[in-house]
């Protein structure tokens, strides 16, 4: 819900670029997926909400990732 009444405002600003590891453990950076929709999710395993979110981040990214959106959670 937030992020479609971010979307709704037109609120744009410059993405702080930042890295981490990927699950093969090469660092990437946010700037890799310039001109790319970007979700960015932080989650835990102890975070009960966190894991009721996964398959739905998980849908969105194999619906989207060819029209350039993607989900780095």
């Amino acid at each position: 819900m937030v992020l479609g009444l971010v979307l709704n405002a037109g609120v744009q600003a410059e993405p702080v670029d930042f890295s981490l590891p990927d699950v093969q453990g090469k660092q990437r950076n946010l700037s890799e997926f310039r001109g790319q929709w970007v979700v960015v999710n932080f989650w835990a395993t102890w975070c009960p909400p966190c894991l009721e979110e996964i398959p739905d981040l998980v849908l969105f990214h194999e619906r989207h990732q060819a029209k350039d959106a993607m989900v780095l959670g």
